[in-house]
């Protein structure tokens, strides 16, 4: 059997310029956050779903000599910069300023969030169970692929079967909450004691009705 991954759509990664008119409202902040601290502040909250490692690595936290030790630094440095009082106030900026102006940045992140929470596999199945091609999966439900696969099979590689690594929900539920925490501005101690299931309602309470995702066999 052999094994072929695709790639999916990937997203524009913004010249530093950009990210500091975006994020104007950071500038007062003391002690005023570095350049790699207000890349992460950003890619934290908007580009790497709360994940400070990867963050961390995109800001530029690694090593000039030991490229196998990049994930390490940026590990540590992720875990350095949340402790820092001005990095801790630049993310609940960050993630204020998405719910109240209703950005199309906070639009895409928590509708994104929301998919891969709470999609419905038959929206990526044809009605025999195997898995549609991308092009007849809807634009907006292809954040939910991880990644995507053609598996050979058979003596010769001759059956050719597509198959996608779709979202882990409870994974997608943990980020909602952490997004959540962080637009509340709720302390670590606060918002542990939110249940995990109590998620869906919260965000319901924000957004003032349930989005369901729709069966889509087409």
């Amino acid at each position: 059997m052999r094994t072929k991954k695709t790639k999916t759509d990937t997203k524009k990664k913004l010249k530093y310029s950009e990210i500091v008119k975006i994020t104007k409202y950071l500038d007062d902040i003391k002690p005023p956050l570095t350049k790699k601290q207000r890349l992460f502040c950003y890619y934290y909250v908007i580009t790497c779903e709360y994940n400070q490692t990867q963050a961390a690595f995109l800001a530029g936290y690694k090593s000039r000599s030991d490229p196998e030790n990049d994930m390490n630094i940026a590990r540590v440095s992720g875990y350095d910069n949340l402790q820092k009082p001005a990095v801790k106030e630049a993310v609940a900026r960050i993630s204020k300023n998405c719910i109240k102006n209703h950005s199309q940045i906070e639009k895409t992140l928590f509708d994104m969030l929301w998919k891969r929470a709470n999609y419905d596999v038959n929206i990526f199945k044809n009605s025999d169970g195997t898995f549609k091609p991308l092009d007849d999966i809807p634009r907006d439900w292809r954040c939910v692929i991880d990644h995507s696969e053609i598996k050979y099979y058979g003596r010769n590689a001759e059956v050719e079967v597509l198959i996608h690594k779709l979202a882990d929900r409870d994974k997608a539920i943990d980020k909602l909450d952490k997004y959540i925490k962080w637009s509340q501005g709720a302390s670590d101690n606060q918002s542990d004691n939110i249940p995990q299931k109590e998620q869906i309602n919260i965000y319901n309470i924000l957004y003032g009705k349930t989005r369901k995702p729709k069966n889509n066999t087409n």
